[in-house]
C-alpha cells in the first residue's frame, strides 16, 4: 500500500508541535511559580507604627525620632523599587506568557489541522485497506474461477480427446467399408465384363449371369447397411444372433467363391474381398460378445491345433467350434481363411 504524499508532513507536524510542548512546559510551569505570588498591583507597605519617644521627663526625643523616620523613608524606598522590579518581572511574565499562549494557539490550532489531516490520511488508508481487501477477495474469486475453468478446460480436453478417437475410429470402419465397397464394385465390373463375354454362350449362361449380379447387389447393399450398424455394447441395434447370421451368409460366399477361384484364377479379388469381409464380420460379433479376439484359419489347422496355440491346450477345442457354429460345419474340417471367434 502506498502511503498519501501528506503524511511525512503531517508527522513532522505532529513531532514538531510535541517538541516545543515538551520545551515550553518547564518555561510556563516556573513562570506559573514566579506569577502566581504576584498581584497586578503591589500594595504598598503599611506604614510602620513608631513608638514614641520619650525621655524620661515625658518629652519627645526629636533627634531619635528623625532618625526612625529616615530609616522608614529608606525602607518605603527599597519597598518601592523591590515594588517596580517586580511590576517589571510581572510585565516581562505576562509578555512571555502571553507569547506563549499565541504559540500554544498556534501549536493547537497546528495540532488540530494536523489532527484534521492525520484524519484523513486515516480515513484514506481505512479507504484503501477496503479496496485492497476487495481487490484481494476479487482476485481470489477469479483464481477460483480460473481453477474451475482451467478443470472444466481439462475435462472439455479429454472429451474431444475421446470424441477424436472415437471418430479416428469410424474414419477408419468408413474407409475400410469404402475399400470393401469399391472392391465390390471392382467384382461387379470385373463380372459385367465376364458377362459380356460369356453372352454368345447361350441364354442359360445369361441367366446365371443375371443372378450373380443380383446377389452381387445384394451384397453390396447388405454390406452398406451392416456397416451403418454398431453391436449393442457399443450402442448398436444389431444383436449377436444377427451378426451371426450375416457371417454365416459370408461364409456361404465364401465357399463359393473359393470353388469359382479352382476353375477361373482371375476371380482372385472377389475371393479375398469376401474373405476380408467375414473377417470384419467375424471381429464385430467378437466384440459385440465380449470375446478374446478373432483368428484367421490357416492350411493344415484343426480345432485342437488352434485350441493349443490359443489356449496351451487342445482339450478346448470344443469351445471355439461351439463359439463359430455358424461358420463351421464339419468340426473336422477347417477351410484356409475363414476366420473364427476365439471366445
Amino acid at each position: 500500500m502506498t502511503a498519501s504524499p501528506a503524511t511525512p508532513r503531517i508527522w513532522r507536524i505532529v513531532f514538531g508541535i510535541t517538541g516545543l510542548i515538551v520545551l515550553a512546559s518547564p518555561i510556563w510551569a516556573d513562570e506559573e511559580a514566579r506569577i502566581l505570588p504576584v498581584t497586578t498591583e503591589v500594595a504598598a507597605p503599611p506604614p510602620r507604627q513608631e513608638q514614641p519617644v520619650v525621655d524620661t521627663k515625658g518629652q519627645w526625643n526629636k533627634n531619635e525620632a528623625s532618625a526612625q523616620l529616615r530609616k522608614a523613608e529608606q525602607a518605603a524606598q527599597r519597598d518601592h523599587a523591590e515594588n517596580s522590579e517586580l511590576q517589571a518581572r510581572l510585565g516581562k511574565t505576562e509578555k512571555a506568557l502571553g507569547e506563549a499562549n499565541d504559540q500554544a494557539s498556534m501549536l493547537a490550532r497546528d495540532l488540530r489541522k494536523a489532527r484534521e489531516e492525520t484524519s484523513r490520511c486515516l480515513q484514506q488508508i481505512d479507504e484503501h485497506d477496503r479496496r485492497l481487501t476487495e481487490g484481494a477477495q476479487a482476485l481470489e474469486a477469479g483464481r477460483q474461477a480460473m481453477a474451475q475453468l482451467q478443470a472444466e478446460l481439462q475435462q472439455v480436453r479429454s472429451e474431444s480427446e475421446a470424441l477424436r478417437s472415437k471418430v479416428g475410429e469410424r474414419d477408419q470402419r468408413l474407409t475400410e467399408g469404402a475399400q470393401a465397397l469399391e472392391t465390390g464394385r471392382q467384382a461387379i465390373v470385373q463380372l459385367q465384363a465376364e458377362l459380356q463375354q460369356v453372352r454368345s454362350e447361350g441364354e442359360g449362361l445369361r441367366q446365371e449371369i443375371a443372378r450373380l449380379q443380383a446377389n452381387v447387389a445384394a451384397t453390396a447393399q447388405q454390406l452398406a447397411e451392416t456397416r451403418a450398424l454398431l453391436p449393442l455394447r457399443q450402442g448398436g441395434t444389431v444383436t449377436p444372433d444377427a451378426l451371426r447370421d450375416i457371417a454365416h451368409a459370408s461364409a456361404l460366399r465364401l465357399e463359393m467363391a473359393r470353388q469359382e477361384l479352382i476353375h477361373d484364377p482371375t476371380a482372385r479379388a472377389t475371393y479375398e474381398a469376401i474373405v476380408a469381409q467375414l473377417a470384419q464380420e467375424q471381429l464385430r460379433l467378437a466384440n459385440a460378445i465380449a470375446a478374446r479376439g478373432v483368428y484367421q484359419v490357416r492350411s493344415g489347422d484343426t480345432l485342437a491345433r488352434v485350441a493349443a496355440r490359443l489356449y496351451g491346450g487342445s482339450d478346448r477345442w470344443s469351445e471355439i467350434y461351439q463359439a463359430n457354429r455358424h461358420v463351421l460345419d464339419d468340426a473336422d474340417r477347417l477351410l484356409p481363411d475363414v476366420t473364427l471367434v476365439v471366445p
